[in-house]
């Protein structure tokens, strides 16, 4: 995968990363998701979500795959 994520997407503590990777079958596209809290050593990173995430965790999956589904469509315009 990429070094740095291409894209990310922030919905309150949740982030969802979106990574490209170029193969021999066009571009590939995956996605972490993972969320941030205050920890006594400062601000911690987790991919594991509590109830209260789980609204964040969805609206940041659907919008990853909007975000991917367009950048699939540009693409297939532009060849």
């Amino acid at each position: 995968m990429a070094k740095k994520p291409t894209h990310k997407i922030r919905i309150g503590r949740v982030i969802a990363s979106i990574w490209e990777r170029d193969g021999e079958a066009g571009t590939r596209y995956f996605v972490t998701f993972e969320h941030f809290f205050a920890s006594e050593q400062g601000w911690s990173y987790s991919d594991c979500f509590s109830g209260e995430d789980l609204l964040s965790l969805a609206k940041a999956g659907d919008m990853a795959h909007t975000w991917i589904t367009r950048r699939r469509n540009d693409a297939k315009q532009a060849a």
